[in-house]
């Protein structure tokens, strides 16, 4: 087995496992039902994934695949995963009692209960992000510093908010197991100097 095959491998297990956590997660914590302002969460992670997807498909760097991804992206997106889901079930996880209640009180999470005891209900006030098309023009080395940089704000921004806003764990997850998931499938379909594979208008 050659070293390429290897990390194509490596990438898709990962991936795989991810998945699994994720689900036992979801359902452990009865996500299901989890709502933001009276919308259930699922619609608003659909739509973050859907964004950042489209984010990735329309870079250069990620359409010209003349040569391997540095496996640092793969590993971000892995740890930043790990991290986030880590940070948003210990902080934003009710933890009172004996098994988790149906009914999702964040007032009895590690976090509810600093957040509510210094700005009291300023936490429900949400915001709202956009995204628009990223299309860089770049050379390669250029390109995949940019791609890089990109997914550690990415990361970063993801991390923080699982940590303090509730259920948002489950949003940030789902973005870093689809990013994982199209770095394992650009590294499964990648050839030497094959470029445009994924012609995006």
């Amino acid at each position: 087995m050659d070293e390429r095959m290897g990390k194509k491998l490596l990438y898709a297990a990962i991936t795989f496992a991810a998945y699994a956590v994720f689900g036992w997660a979801f359902f452990r914590y009865h996500k299901i039902s989890s709502e933001w302002f009276g919308i259930n969460i699922l619609v608003y992670t659909v739509i973050a994934v859907i964004l950042v997807m489209a984010g990735v498909l329309r870079l250069d760097w990620f359409r010209e695949r003349v040569r391997s991804a540095p496996g640092q992206m793969f590993a971000i997106a892995a740890a930043g995963f790990l991290v986030c889901l880590a940070l948003g079930v210990f902080f934003t996880e009710p933890y009172e009692g004996e098994g988790i209640p149906l009914e999702y009180s964040y007032s009895s999470s590690r976090t509810g209960e600093q957040v509510i005891y210094i700005v009291g209900d300023v936490w429900g006030s949400g915001s709202s992000s956009s995204s628009g098309d990223v299309d860089f023009d770049l050379g390669d080395d250029s390109g995949e510093a940019v791609a890089i940089l990109l997914l550690v704000i990415l990361v970063v921004a993801l991390v923080f908010g699982s940590a303090i806003i509730p259920h948002f764990w489950v949003l940030a997850c789902a973005v870093l197991v689809a990013v994982m998931g199209l770095l394992a499938y650009r590294e499964v379909l990648l050839k030497e100097g094959q470029r445009d594979v994924f012609a995006y208008p």
